[in-house]
């Protein structure tokens, strides 16, 4: 061969040493390597030999054993070994279905790896160098299996943290294993070498002595999320468990085994939409990884495993709004965790049935009983925006006799109505156009209790304006009309407020942010209507009418002419009357 060939070959070679992250994910190719040779299950075990007289070094062993099929020098020669150089053969050329995964116990740059394996009869050790050669001599003992052990020189002060790094790796990559795998640290245990391997349990010929070696940690678990809020579905041999959680995980198994397991939205490929605010786990024989072993090779198998996916999220949805119900009705403190889920749910999915939210109580009022949304939008729609509970308690107390919903101002109620009102606002929920938009706010921010202004407290020429401009009103509308001086509790100069408005003074809340017009109680036979004190408009009219009344009589007629739908034609005739009486009653 020639030299530029040994070069690509040992090129190669480096490329597939240091293919993962981490040095010591060898240990999975390993495992992945006995699980494809069939083995009812693995051993994985470490000890550790002092080299030095001071006790400071020594070699670490980190064994691999399993209970597979095993190699025969075919299998050996084919399929292990392809990628290395023998003192028998230099062809480097071709890479084995065991070698590519083998290649990575070079990753934490060992003293040396030992091989033992046994098949059809035949039974072999190989013994590979840190240069990557290797030599290989038949044995007379029978091997069962394949045992790979991986000697590592070390500090004594580092491994502690090699052993920990190792059960890491186990844990993480082997988490749902379909076969057994399981771990044993031997460095207390007695200073003897294992008997041959005999029968199904080898340690058992040392009896009680051997106990410690017995002391086996499973690192498989049952495949499962942690939180309560979760769904299982199994189908065509595929396996998923789906929930929501806080900060949202996903992971592929095959046989257990960890293909990928990411919190990064992009390794779901095109289905992130639909499933990226929750977490899941996915098991299944048919799916892969990519050969950079960074993501899930997106083929059938994915594309299956996807559609189990969605089918558990909408069996999952609705059980969201049953636990939310739930919890809002028995005053829990999960209501703000579930709000959430629910907030990014609808504000992700552009398929998310609204209507199916409607009839649910998944919010709270300020006292903490239930409110359906049905009633939050109904309200909404009505004071153009969403009432939360105001400072004032003496208001809140007034709009709940009226049977208004005060909501609770929690930051997950609020995200959740915010979310609805944009969700509007993009179209998604066409049925609710008219929430577009609807601002979230204290009520007190747009809810009042008007305070009437008594005659007493009003200037002769407020008095005037206003009753002489009553009569008019009264006299051009088809149902009776009372004006009424009120203060609405807003600083004099604030014109965001309006300077009209309908209600009964000081016993029904209004709007001090709407303009509520006087055909929506035409059936009513007496309508008050409040002119508030503290607007601009009436400071105008009020300082004008001293000088010019009849101007100051118009323009007040007018403006609540057009703040309430009336028609705006005045008869001047009615306005140039004689002032009305301006002496107080009495009791006024």
């Amino acid at each position: 061969m020639s030299d530029d060939l040994h070069q690509l070959a040992d090129d190669a070679l480096d490329h597939l040493v240091h293919q993962f992250a981490r040095p010591m994910d060898f240990v999975r190719e390993l495992i992945q390597n006995s699980i494809d040779a069939g083995t009812p299950r693995i051993e994985v075990w470490v000890d550790w030999n002092m080299s030095s007289e001071d006790g400071t070094t020594g070699i670490v062993e980190i064994h691999v054993d399993d209970f597979g099929e095993g190699m025969d020098e075919a299998v050996i020669d084919a399929q292990l070994t392809r990628m290395f150089s023998s003192t028998k053969e230099n062809d480097l050329t071709k890479i084995g279905k065991f070698g590519i995964g083998f290649t990575s116990v070079f990753a934490i740059q060992p003293s040396a790896v030992l091989v033992h394996t046994g098949r059809h009869g035949e039974s072999w050790e190989l013994l590979f160098h840190p240069d990557r050669s290797f030599d290989k001599v038949r044995l007379s003992t029978p091997v069962r299996g394949t045992q790979v052990t991986v000697f590592k020189s070390l500090d004594l002060a580092d491994v502690a943290g090699t052993i920990g790094e190792l059960k890491w790796v186990l844990e993480f990559w082997c988490e749902h294993s379909d076969v057994p795998i399981l771990f044993s640290d031997r460095r207390d245990w007695i200073d003897t070498a294992a008997p041959e391997s005999g029968g199904d349990d080898p340690w058992g010929a040392f009896g009680e002595a051997a106990s410690g070696a017995r002391e086996q940690e499973s690192m498989a678990r049952p495949m499962d999320l942690d939180t309560p809020y979760k769904v299982r579905l199994e189908r065509d041999g595929m396996e998923v468990v789906v929930g929501y959680e806080d900060t949202p995980h996903y992971a592929f198994f095959n046989g257990g085994i960890t293909l990928v397991r990411s919190t990064n939205p992009e390794s779901l490929g095109p289905a992130r939409d639909q499933l990226s605010h929750l977490s899941f786990k996915v098991k299944s024989r048919m799916l892969e990884h990519t050969l950079t072993r960074d993501n899930v090779l997106q083929d059938t198998a994915w594309t299956k495993a996807i559609g189990l996916l969605k089918a558990a999220a909408e069996t999952l949805r609705p059980m969201l709004l049953d636990w939310l119900e739930a919890a809002v009705r028995d005053g829990t403190d999960e209501v703000a965790r579930l709000q959430r889920y629910l907030s990014v749910e609808c504000g992700l999915l552009d398929d998310y049935p609204f209507q199916a939210l409607l009839p649910r109580a998944v919010v709270r009022d300020w006292r903490g009983q239930p409110v359906r949304i049905e009633d939050v939008v109904e309200q909404a729609c009505k004071w153009k925006a969403f009432l939360l509970v105001p400072d004032s308690q003496e208001l809140a107390g007034r709009m709940e006799s009226e049977g208004m919903h005060l909501l609770d101002d929690a930051a997950s109620s609020v995200e959740l109505l915010r979310v609805l009102s944009d969700s509007a606002l993009t179209g998604r929920i066409r049925k609710w156009v008219n929430l577009a938009s609807f601002p979230v706010l204290p009520a007190d921010d747009l809810v009042v209790v008007p305070k009437l202004v008594k005659r007493s407290g009003m200037t002769p020429l407020e008095w005037d304006l206003l009753k002489s401009v009553e009569r008019v009103v009264q006299e051009g509308s088809d149902f009776g009309c009372s004006l009424h001086l009120v203060s609405l509790g807003v600083a004099l100069g604030d014109a965001s407020v309006p300077f009209v408005t309908i209600g009964e003074p000081e016993t029904e809340v209004c709007a001090i942010r709407n303009k509520p017009r006087l055909m929506e109680r035409w059936h009513l036979l007496e309508v008050d209507i409040l002119v508030n004190r503290d607007h601009p408009s009436w400071h105008v009219f009020a300082t004008t009418a001293a000088e010019y009344p009849l101007a100051a009589r118009m323009g007040l007629a007018q403006a609540i002419a057009g703040a309430c739908g009336l028609s705006p034609n005045v008869d001047l005739e009615a306005l140039s009357l004689e002032p009305v009486d301006t002496a107080l009653e009495p009791g006024a």
